[in-house]
Order: structure tokens, then sequence, then C-alpha cells
């Protein structure tokens, strides 16, 4: 509670967070009211962590952090009140800023969606560009429609990690604008820069966080005054770099100016804000243009004392992999000896389909359903979406099924086909041995591409001394092998052309195949509701 007797917002309470023998956050307590709190704090200071704390993307190491009352980790009824804007770009290139906008307001359950949308970009003024990839935008554009995507579902908290960067200084002073006008309205947000400039003019409450602690808090004009001292150094980039120069240095606001060899002013001044009033102004009545003015983080830190392969190329290898049993299969037939059941199941079925091929296939897929998210930091487009978690892995789980399944069941059905001379029966039942054992495998690899960004590796590891040595060598492993499953699984279903070997009944190897799946997929859920995303 606070002195006024009203309850925080946002409470993180004595909350650090360490990565092995590094400590980002160090034993940080604070509150967070309604309004604009700025974050303030050199590159590196923890503030992003404290962020990802703060909207439940991390787990904090120690302490607690509670979002309206409730603890916000693993909490998704609770993220649809929350509206997420991290520092990195997590935009689809592909997709058109009204569609990225849209795909965010149905993962947040918006009603009118419609509406919705296109109030969210009225909002940020981009309803021009809104038809256009986001790949094309200029960085500012895809910061406001990142805003707008933010905004869709009309949230009561707004988190925003470095949203000006990028920005030119008409698209910052809009941004700020429109921050403004939301704090009005009640919702509470927070603000993260390290530059004080940006949230000097926003925010009624600084937070200074230097080396994971909270150096100080209140308001900007008691940070001012700690941070006067020094002078901040700024960026202007324009058309005739020598004549501003001349002009700029006879300001008062203005301490030195230096002239990199590029052509790049460096400007020293104290009274940032008054500069960037002055700069412009001077500019036009010398008829330069300015192209770039940005207060740089160098001197704020000073101040501070420190103060995987491309989709064409595994579609190739997985075609390619695919068509080796079919090639077997035709190799023996022309040669006038069909193979025998013994030999086309353990040379073809078990060694290659079931062994090698099938894990090789399914592993290029179902490993990167979340690696690439991860890689290019989209994950938390969805993780922060007020949905059970299930909800993003079995859908995950299912396209890499509906990939992979087609590459494998065509190859084992028409190498069936041609090995046993049209029999229906032995063709269907390894056809559907086939797709049982491309839903296991998924269910495993999707779960190591959550575990490590090394999956390929693993997997190949795997594939290699599990399913291939050990499962083929020693006896026990047998009965824990998704290879051995799927021989299984094509006993049961044709007794008739295939005597069981492994003494596993199908019974036994379809409650083994129930667990092995459920309990993948549950790994996969833990780890998706327990880890830390990017």
């Amino acid at each position: 509670m606070t002195a006024t007797g009203a309850a925080p917002v946002i409470k993180v309470d004595h909350v650090s967070r360490w990565f092995g023998s590094v400590v980002a956050v160090s034993d940080v307590t604070f509150d967070i009211m309604p309004g604009i709190t700025g974050l303030l704090g050199p590159n590196g200071a923890g503030k992003t962590t404290l962020l990802r704390m703060m909207t439940g993307l991390a787990d904090v190491s120690d302490g607690s952090v509670t979002v309206l009352g409730q603890p916000v980790r693993d909490n998704p009824p609770l993220y649809g009140r929350m509206g997420v804007m991290s520092e990195h770009e997590t935009v689809y290139g592909f997709m058109t800023g009204r569609n990225f906008v849209r795909t965010m307001g149905r993962l947040r359950g918006v009603t009118d969606l419609e509406a919705a949308v296109e109030k969210a970009i009225d909002l940020v003024d981009l309803a021009d560009a809104a038809h256009r990839p986001m790949g094309t935008y200029s960085r500012g554009m895809r910061q406001r429609m990142r805003l707008a995507a933010t905004l869709v579902h009309d949230p009561e908290i707004l988190i925003l990690d470095e949203p000006l960067n990028g920005a030119d200084p008409r698209q910052r002073v809009h941004f700020q604008d429109l921050l403004l006008q939301l704090a009005a309205e009640g919702r509470t947000i927070v603000l993260s820069s390290h530059i004080l400039e940006e949230v000097e003019h926003l925010a009624s409450t600084v937070l200074l966080i230097v080396n994971g602690k909270l150096a100080a808090s209140g308001g900007f004009r008691a940070i001012r005054a700690a941070l006067d001292q020094r002078p901040y150094h700024v960026l202007v980039v324009s058309d005739s770099p020598r004549e501003l120069a001349a002009a700029v240095v006879q300001l008062d606001s203005v301490d030195a100016v230096n002239i990199d060899p590029d052509g790049t002013l460096v400007v020293l001044s104290r009274k940032v804000r008054d500069l960037q009033i002055e700069l412009p102004r001077l500019a036009q009545s010398a008829s330069i243009s300015l192209r770039r003015l940005e207060p740089l983080d160098d001197s704020l830190e000073s101040v501070f004392g420190y103060l995987e392969s491309s989709g064409r190329f595994r579609l190739m290898i997985m075609s390619v992999l695919a068509v080796m049993p079919v090639l077997m299969a035709l190799v023996a037939v022309r040669s006038m000896r069909a193979p025998s059941v013994e030999e086309f199941e353990i040379i073809v079925l078990s060694t290659m389909l079931a062994g090698s091929i099938m894990p090789l296939v399914v592993l290029t897929i179902a490993s990167v359903a979340f690696a690439n998210e991860v890689e290019d930091r989209t994950l938390a487009n969805l993780t922060l979406a007020p949905i059970p978690r299930w909800q993003i892995v079995v859908p995950k789980l299912l396209a890499g099924v509906c990939v992979s399944a087609p590459f494998i069941v065509s190859s084992a059905f028409v190498t069936s086909y041609i090995a046993f001379a049209g029999d229906v029966p032995a063709t269907v039942a390894v056809t559907g041995a086939a797709f049982i054992g491309v839903l296991l495998y998924s269910s495993a690899f999707v779960w190591l591409g959550l575990v490590t960004t090394r999956a390929i590796g693993f997997g190949l590891l795997y594939i290699v001394l599990w399913e291939g040595f050990f499962s083929g060598f020693v006896s026990g492993v047998r009965f824990l092998s998704i290879r051995h499953y799927t021989i299984a699984w094509m006993h049961g279903l044709d007794a008739r052309r295939f005597a069981t070997t492994d003494n596993v009944s199908l019974e036994a190897v379809i409650g083994t195949s129930v667990v092995v799946f459920a309990g993948f997929l549950w790994l996969s859920i833990r780890r998706l509701r327990r880890m830390d995303v990017p």
C-alpha cells in the first residue's frame, strides 16, 4: 500500500535475478502507480531484465513481482490486461501492418476485431501505410505499428522497452503525445530508456537503475539535478555539417561541437531539451536539412559511473531422404528378386525408414517449431497472449506433423506397395505405422527444440546412438525406442504378413505410444510455462 492507501498496480518486492555468477538485478524494490513511470539506466544496467520479470517473460531468482495483486509469472488471464512492447523488433516482415495488428488482436481474443484494429492503427497515425508489408517500413514506422499491436486489446497496463529507438524527431513527438493521452485515460505505463531527455518529457516518476540496483527514484527534476553536472553527447546528421556547426556553437545550450571525419556532428550540451527545440529552428533559418538528432548513450553511461538452414534446403533434404526407400524397392523389383518380409522389415522399414529417414525428416521440421521464433524474438507475441500454453504447443506440434507426414507416409506407402506387389493390408499396416512414428518423433523433437538451441545436434546424437546403435544391440532399449514402437505397430496392424519379433503386443505398444506422446507433450507445455522467453 502507498501512503495514500491505494494499492500499487505493479509491485516489485526485493527482486533479484542472476545468471550463474552474474547478478543482473540485485534486491530491487519499488511500486508503480497509474500514470507514466520511467525506468532509466545505461545499456546493460538491468532494465530489460526487470521488465521481463514484470511481464512474466522471465522468472525471478529471489523476491516477487505482482501485477494488479496477482503473480505475473505463468498467468495468461492477466496478460489480457497488459500490453507489452519489447526492445526487440518482434515483427513479421512479410505481414502487412494491418494483418500484424489483426493477428495480435486475434491472439488476445478481441471481440470486435476489425474496429479495434482500425482504432489502434489510427492512434499511431499509420492508416496510409497499413496495407504495406512491415519489411518495407522504416524502423520508426515499425515501432509505431508495434505500439498499435500492443494497444489493440485496450490494455490497462503498458510496458514499453526502449519504444523510441529509431524514431525521427517528428515521430518522437507523436509517440510522446500519444503516451500522454493514454496515461490521461487512466492507464499505467512503464517506459524504459537510457536517455534522460526521453523520460523527462513523459514520466512523473523516474526509477534510476545502475548495475542492477535501484540507485534513485522520484520526480525527474531530482534525477536531472543529480545528472546535470556533466554534458550529454548529442548526435546530429545534416546535409551541411560545417555550416551547421558554426551556427550551433553560438547557442547557449551548447558547450562544444565536434565534427567527425564522416561529417557527423557530436554536440556537448547540459540542456538537451533546449537544444532539441533550438536546433530545428536554427537549421530551418539557415536552409539546412536535419537528417538525424539523437542523444547518445555514452555520456549517460559515464554519468552513471559505467554510474540453422533455409527452408528450401530443408525441403530438398527431406525429399531426397523420402525417396530412398522407394528407390530400394524399385531396384529389388527390377532385379527380378522381390525382398522377403524379413529383409524388407529389417533393411527398408526398421533400419532405413523408421531408424534413420523418418527421425531425420521429423527432426528437420519439429526441432525448429519454436527455434525460429526464439531466434527472431517473436515468441513473446505468443507467450504474452492470454491463452493456455497447450494452445501454443499443440498447434506447433500438429504443424510439424502436417509438414513431415506427407514425406514419410507417402514414402512408406509407395515403398510397401511396390515391395509387396499391391498387398493392401500390408501397405496399410506400413503406412499407418509410419504415421504413428511421425507423431511420436514429432512430440520428442518439439520438446527438444524448446530445451536447447542445439536441437539438431542433440537430435542427431539421439538418432545415431539411441535409435541406431543401442536399440539394435541392447535388448532392453528397444522397449524405449520409437523405432521399435513403429515396427510393433506394423506387426499389430497386419499380423498375417508380419510376425512379432520384439515380443511387444499391440495393446502394449498402444499404451506405450500414448504415454510417450502425452509425456513429451506435457514436457513441452511445462517447458514453455517455465522458460525465460527472450
